[in-house]
């Protein structure tokens, strides 16, 4: 019998209605503040940037990183690549001057010890919950007290500031699923603090926030903070209805630091991401500058995702 995949909106209808809601509200000049072809100003904090690179990703990773030097409004004191050993993206990083690191030296976990912890119904889930664990072990490998936290296949498009003023900038998406907020719930004991998602395929963090969320969920829930969340899985408060979603998403690293921030942090501005994600596409004969160029100023972003790209 095929499994479902998740209904996270009451219907279709009203998933698509929140979506185009929050791109038309974002193009409102009083609302986000600014004209849409201007960007945000220079900010003087210093900041690492962690990548997690597979080498299904080194093709366009190296847009990612290019961009990000264009674009980023703060001083980047380090770009760390984490990826399993592959002298490609070795190559890469000593040729663009970015500090390589390996992915099994980040946290104590390997995608195989993932694996056997997973009940069946998740164990596909393994590479997906392996990088994860890496995104939130940041401040164990960053130089900086900030960190942007970046997906390889995502190119920021526009010069974009994530602190300005001693406000933190905390873009939303208008992803919803359910289960990561069921997660966030039983990791920290309290209610998620925004209705919309911080699913942006990056993420901006200090490391005493991420410190202090992970304190809070191995004390909340007697283990450590990355055996909890591994165990997540096996935890009884899923439904059958919940456990029969394929693939069974059921925690985002993205969605709990933005939530934990948005409910700790008064000094936060918020706004709509503003991604494109190209549909179809051939890497092969994919021109990047070509599709940047020719689209609308309202995005900020773009996502390569390789579930959208032509299957060889």
């Amino acid at each position: 019998m095929s499994r479902k995949r998740p209904q996270l909106y009451p219907t279709r209808h009203l998933r698509g209605f929140l979506e185009s809601s929050l791109r038309e509200l974002d193009r409102i000049p009083f609302l986000n503040g600014k004209r849409k072809n201007e960007g945000d100003a220079p900010s003087d904090v210093a900041v690492s940037v962690l990548i997690p690179t597979h080498p299904k990703d080194l093709w366009i990773g190296r847009h990612a990183v290019a961009y990000l030097k264009k674009n980023l409004q703060h001083p980047i004191s380090e770009i760390l690549i984490v990826s399993p050993r592959d002298e490609k993206i070795r190559e890469w990083c000593e040729q663009d001057d970015l500090k390589w690191v390996d992915e099994n030296e980040v946290i104590d976990w390997s995608i195989s010890k993932i694996e056997e912890r997973l009940p069946d119904w998740a164990k596909n889930r393994k590479g997906w919950m392996f990088q994860q664990l890496i995104k939130l072990s940041a401040d164990q490998c960053c130089r900086e007290d900030h960190i942007l936290v970046l997906d390889a296949d995502t190119l920021l498009l526009y010069k974009k500031a994530f602190i300005s003023n001693g406000k933190l900038s905390l873009d939303y998406s208008h992803e919803r699923n359910l289960l990561y907020l069921k997660a966030y719930r039983h990791l920290l004991g309290e209610a998620p603090a925004s209705w919309v998602s911080f699913v942006t395929h990056f993420m901006f963090m200090e490391k005493s926030v991420l410190k202090e969320m992970k304190e809070k969920i191995s004390s909340h829930c007697g283990k450590e903070w990355d055996e909890a969340i591994v165990s997540l899985a096996s935890e009884p408060i899923w439904s059958r209805k919940e456990l029969a979603i394929y693939p069974f998403n059921f925690f985002s690293e993205y969605e709990i630091y933005g939530n934990y921030v948005k409910r700790h942090n008064r000094y936060i501005k918020s706004r709509y991401f503003r991604n494109y994600s190209p549909q179809n596409f051939d890497k092969e004969t994919l021109d990047i500058e070509k599709l940047v160029a020719d689209l609308p100023s309202f995005y900020h972003w773009v996502s390569f995702h390789s579930y959208n790209g032509m299957q060889s």
